[in-house]
């Protein structure tokens, strides 16, 4: 934040056109019979003064100041003194204010830091009436000059139109008639609100105000020409742009520390298996996450959900200009000075991301989970009108479905149950027959398919104006009519993009704690998180895709924390003095080739050979024969994939199967 005051001698007189303004001014305020209001456009011109008011220091309410810029220009006195307004007081005329112009007078023959400013002021009203034009040479005030040029490319907050700005700049004069002194204060606003702008929609102009006064960056120009520099410029403005990589997750990921206390064993009487202590560290961890400590006994007590800071990550706290607190993030581009509505994920969230290594008994730990943390009973009924139940709906491939509903026998006999397989057309059953025999389970399966295959049973119905009033409701799957104590995705990575049935589906669910439980969280890259994040509906990047690439693009610090915050991860070299494994044995069983096969595969290796330059024991058969050739490389490689098909089956390539003679083989009978 800035305030910066200057004040020059100016030898002319008071100019006429500011003298006349003044007195026009002084007379609207004199005039005995009120103007009748007249009306303006919806499009404007609007005051940001007229719509939300104004505080004691002069700035619209709901705006802040970011900095405050002052010329004091003391006149000489001649015979355009202004003596006394019009109304024959000498007191100061109020703050009048005005539009600004600024620009640099270039000179051929001057150096560029001393070349002056000219600043011109015009009235507010239709007709735009000059009021001065005056031009400053002085080398003091070029830095004071530097600063109201770069802002008043800023909207006018007293001539605008459509919608209020995000940044405006505030101009007035105000005249003192004893010294013959005009004062021009220019202010530069950001709005104050908790609604996130669209990075894409700032105007160069205010993300160069914003950086500079709300963040205190200085950047300089980068080299290049005008449009590629400025391109560049922006881009910095925004946040510096990083890269990511699968590996900069799995180093994210928090790890539980391996103290005596978290690795301490535990009773759960409806669980029958032994957990390793790295198991039992991430259970403790996934109970925390769920709001839940765990103590010896298996008693599992709430925990204290005070937030870490006062202060949401990636907010900062600053004094605006007028010395008043206020709270910016660079990542959301957001100013305000009442903090406490933020609505913060990283403290409201219940669940997360359980991304063990695969092997390690993911599906042990959830099970576990759902033993220990039963939903508390609930006296008070929704207030969707849900039907509250303390099940865990599993979504799971089909593949693995049997294996879910084995490993729930094995380690945990005493939960119920129950196997969902969607809606059916002419179930004898009522729909709320089949969600209370639902609700009443400890454990509910079903797959990806079947919630896809639900996706018009799941959306709200859009309002439409009808002759008649509907006789029936749209009939509404079970699953987003129960309010689920929690939601676990197994193999969460096959809704990565979050634009699929599933995807959508599995959002709409109503819950009280999600987990999205994955062995691979990031395949391709980090954008594979996305779709993570939107189940979990982690505010505010699951509401807009813009603003998660511009979190993992420009704030990498900030996405560790979210990751390190939200995703465990246990890998096996890290876990391998905790495993207590058999030892494994490895038996190799040669099988010979038939003896089509080998004749088969004896051609493909001599026609190898010849294509890569090669005799059949491997020397080169030209001298110039270089291995390093790209060329050579690459014929390698496709003719090594080929010939390890042809070991399993002489029809598992296409191009063997060409070979052969045929494209498709088919069965004749005599």
């Amino acid at each position: 934040m800035a305030v910066v005051a200057e004040a020059v001698q100016i030898r002319d007189a008071v100019p006429a056109s500011l003298h006349s303004f003044l007195a026009q001014n002084d007379a609207k305020h004199v005039n005995e019979h009120p103007v009748k209001r007249r009306k303006t456009a919806k499009s404007g011109p609007h005051r940001l003064s007229k719509e939300f008011g104004i505080s004691s220091t002069g700035i619209p309410l709901r705006h802040v100041p970011l900095a405050r810029l002052s010329l004091h220009m003391n006149y000489q006195s001649s015979s355009n003194v202004i003596n006394h307004s019009s109304n024959g007081s000498a007191n100061p005329s109020d703050k009048i204010p005005v539009i600004l112009q600024i620009r640099k007078i270039f000179q051929v023959e001057s150096k560029v830091d001393s070349e002056p400013y000219r600043i011109t002021l015009y009235s507010i009203d239709d007709q735009q009436e000059l009021i001065l034009s005056h031009e400053f040479d002085d080398p003091r005030l070029f830095d004071l000059l530097e600063q109201i040029d770069q802002i008043h490319f800023l909207v006018c907050a007293d001539h605008y139109f459509s919608r209020t700005p995000l940044a405006s700049y505030q101009a007035s004069i105000q005249f003192f008639p004893n010294n013959q002194q005009l004062v021009l204060e220019v202010a530069a606003l950001w709005r104050d609100s908790l609604e996130i702008p669209d990075p894409r929609k700032i105007p160069d102009s205010a993300l160069e105000v914003f950086a500079k006064y709300a963040l205190g960056d200085t950047l300089e120009h980068p080299a290049g020409s005008k449009e590629d520099s400025q391109k560049t410029r922006r881009e910095k403005l925004l946040g510096n742009s990083s890269r990511w990589s699968p590996r900069e997750f799995y180093q994210s990921v928090h790890v539980p520390p391996d103290t005596v206390d978290a690795s301490a064993d535990f009773t759960c009487p409806d669980l029958v298996c032994q957990l390793f202590p790295f198991q039992r560290r991430a259970v403790r961890w996934l109970l925390s996450r769920e709001g839940m400590k765990l103590e010896k006994d298996g008693t599992v007590l709430p925990i204290d959900q005070t937030p870490n800071s006062d202060i949401p990550a990636s907010f900062s706290k600053i004094k605006d200009a007028d010395g008043q607190d206020c709270y910016v993030s660079h990542l959301y581009m957001t100013l305000t000075r009442d903090i406490s509505q933020w609505i913060d994920a990283a403290d409201t969230l219940r669940g997360g991301i359980l991304a063990e290594e695969m092997g390690l008994g993911k599906t042990v730990e959830m099970i576990t989970l759902m033993s220990l943390n039963r939903r508390p009973e609930q006296v008070k009924p929704d207030p969707d009108g849900l039907r509250v139940s303390g099940a865990t709906l599993i979504i799971t491939p089909p593949a693995i479905l049997e294996q879910w509903k084995q490993e729930l026998e094995q380690h945990a006999p005493a939960l119920r149950v129950h196997h969902y397989t969607g809606i059916r057309r002419g179930e004898e059953r009522s729909d709320d027959l089949v969600i209370e025999e639902i609700a009443e389970c400890d454990v509910v399966l079903t797959t990806y398919n079947v919630i896809s295959r639900e996706i018009h049973y799941a959306n709200e119905t859009p309002a439409r104006s009808l002759r008649n009033q509907k006789r029936f409701e749209p009939r509404k799957t079970p699953l987003v009519r129960i309010s689920w104590w929690r939601v676990c995705l197994d193999e969460a990575q096959m809704i990565e993009s979050g634009v699929s049935n599933a995807a959508r589906v599995a959002r709409l669910i109503p819950r009280q704690n999600a987990w999205a439980v994955t062995g691979t969280p990031i395949r391709k890259g980090i954008d594979d998180l996305f779709g993570l994040l939107l189940f979990l509906h982690y505010h505010p990047f699951s509401f807009s895709a813009p603003l998660w690439k511009r979190l993992y693009s420009c704030f990498a610090p900030t996405l560790f924390n979210i990751i390190n915050t939200i995703a465990l991860r246990h890998s096996k070299d890290r876990v391998r003095d905790e495993l207590r494994l058999p030892l494994q044995k490895r038996f190799v069983i040669t099988i010979p080739f038939t003896a089509v096969e080998e004749q088969h595969y004896g051609q493909l290796f001599e026609t190898m050979c010849a294509e890569v330059g090669l005799d059949e024991s491997g020397a080169p058969l030209r001298q110039d024969w270089n291995p390093e050739d790209p060329a050579v490389i690459e014929s390698m490689r496709a003719w090594l994939t080929r010939l390890r098909q042809t070991c399993l089956h002489p029809e598992v390539s296409g191009r063997n199967r060409r070979a052969l003679g045929a494209a498709k083989w088919t069965a004749t009978h005599s």
